[in-house]
């Protein structure tokens, strides 16, 4: 697992540990984005 995420969000950084179920959440969160009648985000 990564030790630490960095992003820039408003032009700003921003860092996070990651947390123990954050794999799962974004498989959650991708299967929701495409499931049928969805239109897909890039997620």
């Amino acid at each position: 697992m990564v030790d630490q995420t960095v992003r820039t969000l408003d032009g700003r950084p921003w860092e996070q540990n990651p947390f123990t179920y954050q794999a799962k959440c974004l498989q959650w969160l991708r299967e929701a984005n495409e499931a049928p009648g969805r239109r897909r985000q890039g997620l």
